[in-house]
C-alpha cells in the first residue's frame, strides 16, 4: 500500500496498534524531515528515535547490530512498529532490521529522496552490504505501508534529485514504448509536479513485483543497469570515495545498453543505443572508472546476487519495453562495453 495523507496514515498506524513506535533516520533527515513528520502526527510524539550515520557506509553488519541492540535497550517487542525516514540507505537497512528483529517487526517506509520515493522504499528488497559488496545481505519483505510527501523533496540538493532520476530512466525503459519517448522529452531539474512522476513510477515497479516478489521471472527486468552499477559502486567503495547510486545505474544502463547492442545476439538496435548514451550524457556525469579497474569490476560482477554457476547475468534490452531475462555473456564482450564507456566518457 502507498498513501500520501498524513490522515491516512494516522489511521493505518492506528490499525496497527503498535506496542511501541520507533522511527529510523539519519543525520540529514533527522534534522530536516523528521520534524515535519511528527508535527503532523499526534501517534508519533512518543516515538523513540534511532539514528544512523548518512551514506552507503552504514549499511554494514555492525551498525546492523548497533540497531537491533538499541531496539532491545529500549524494550522493543514483536508487536513494535519502525518507521524508516530517509533514503534509499534508510529504508533499505530499516527494512532489514525490521524484518529480522524477533523474527519479524512491522515496519513502515517513509522515502523522503527522490530515489526512495520511486525504488528503495517500495517494493518489499530490504538488505545491507558485506564489506564491498551491494545488498548481499537481505530479505524480502514488504513494508506494511510505504508513504511519499514531495515537499521532502525541497531538502535535497540537485545531485539528489538527480541521483533518483537514474531509476526513474530505468522503469521508462522498462514501460511501454510511449514512456520511452517521453522519457526523451525530460529534464529531471524542470519537472514541476512530482506528485504525478512518483505515482507513476511506483505503478511501473508495482507491475514488474506484483506477483514476484522474489524475482524468480518478470521482476528481474528492474536489474537493468544494476549488474554494472552495483560493480562500479562497489569499486569506488573500496577507494573511500563512494558514488551516488543513480550515477551507477546511470552509467550501468549505458554500458549494459552497449552490451545489448553489440553482444553475441546483438538484442538492441543501435538507434536505441545511441538515443540512451545521448541522452544519459545530458543529465549525469561520466563515472571515471580506471583502464586498469576493468578487471575488478568483472570480478565484482562476479558477486552478484542475479548470477548462477559462476556466469555473469545481465537484464538485457531488446528494445525500450522488451528486455531478456538473465543474458549470460562471455566476459569478452563485457570488457569491450567497459572499454568503450571509458574511451567515450
Amino acid at each position: 500500500m502507498v498513501i500520501n495523507e498524513f490522515t491516512s496514515l494516522a489511521a493505518e498506524i492506528t490499525k496497527i496498534g503498535p506496542s511501541s513506535i520507533f522511527i529510523l533516520a539519519d543525520t540529514n533527515t533527522l534534522r530536516y524531515c523528521v520534524p515535519i513528520f511528527i508535527a503532523q502526527m499526534e501517534i508519533l510524539k512518543e516515538a523513540q528515535i534511532l539514528e544512523i550515520e548518512p551514506g552507503e557506509e552504514s549499511k554494514s553488519i555492525e551498525i546492523a547490530a548497533g540497531l537491533w541492540e538499541s531496539l532491545v535497550e529500549q524494550n522493543a517487542d514483536r508487536n513494535s512498529l519502525l518507521i524508516n525516514v530517509g533514503g534509499g540507505v534508510v529504508c533499505d537497512i530499516g527494512g532489514f532490521i525490521a524484518s529480522t528483529f524477533m523474527r519479524g517487526i512491522s515496519f513502515i517506509n517513509v522515502p523522503t529522496s527522490l530515489l526512495a520515493m520511486v525504488d528503495a522504499g517500495v517494493g518489499g528488497k530490504t538488505g545491507i552490504n558485506l564489506n564491498h559488496y551491494k545488498n548481499l545481505i537481505g530479505v524480502f519483505q514488504e513494508a506494511k505501508l510505504s508513504f511519499y510527501y514531495p515537499e521532502f523533496l525541497a531538502t535535497l540538493p540537485s545531485h539528489e534529485i538527480r541521483s533518483g532520476f537514474g531509476e526513474v530512466v530505468k522503469h521508462y525503459l522498462l514501460d511501454e514504448e510511449a514512456s520511452f519517448h517521453k522519457l526523451l522529452k525530460l529534464n529531471p531539474f524542470e519537472i514541476k509536479d512530482w506528485n504525478a512522476l512518483i505515482e507513476e513510477n511506483i505503478q511501473i515497479k508495482d507491475n514488474f513485483v506484483k506477483g514476484d516478489l522474489k524475482e524468480r521471472g518478470k521482476r528481474a527486468a528492474l536489474n537493468l543497469g544494476h549488474t554494472v552499477a552495483h560493480a562500479l559502486e562497489a569499486l569506488f567503495l573500496q577507494k573511500n570515495n563512494p558514488i551516488l547510486h543513480g550515477d551507477a545505474v546511470a552509467a550501468g544502463i549505458v554500458i549494459e545498453s552497449h552490451l545489448s547492442t553489440f553482444c553475441t545476439q546483438q538484442l538492441l538496435p543501435e538507434i536505441y543505443f545511441k538515443q540512451i548514451e545521448k541522452y544519459i550524457k545530458g543529465i549525469f556525469p561520466p563515472v571515471l572508472f580506471q583502464k586498469s579497474d576493468i578487471d575488478e569490476l568483472v570480478s565484482l560482477m562476479r558477486h552478484d546476487k542475479k548470477n548462477s554457476h559462476s556466469n555473469l547475468t545481465f537484464t538485457l534490452l531488446k528494445k525500450p519495453s522488451e528486455v531478456v531475462l538473465s543474458y549470460e555473456d562471455k566476459n569478452e564482450a563485457v570488457i569491450n562495453s567497459l572499454n568503450y564507456y571509458l574511451e567515450n566518457a
